[in-house]
């Protein structure tokens, strides 16, 4: 089992790192994926600067289809939906 959390501390920049941390996990995953979370906003990111979150964003969201593709047991919870905190990408996974 890997867990990872959203804002590793003392690990240099955040986001670099947490991105690094899921693509590991997800690319390496060979029977369940479990996340839990408010909302997943992995595919709007490319519209708002910078443009690098959205790529990463991208990345994570290749990441589980992949993973899926593979035979592994995605398994997304989430609070429900708003209009402020959408199922966009989790309705598509």
């Amino acid at each position: 089992m890997n867990v990872t959390e959203s804002s590793p501390e003392d690990l240099g920049d955040p986001v670099l790192q947490t991105a690094f941390a899921w693509h590991s996990i997800l690319s390496k995953s060979t029977s369940t994926i479990d996340i839990a979370m408010f909302y997943m906003s992995l595919t709007d990111g490319m519209a708002f600067p910078p443009q690098q979150l959205g790529e990463l964003g991208m990345t994570i969201y290749e990441d589980l289809i992949s993973a899926a593709q593979r035979g592994v047991k995605v398994r997304i919870v989430q609070n429900t939906p708003s209009p402020s905190m959408p199922d966009t990408d989790s309705a598509a996974l």
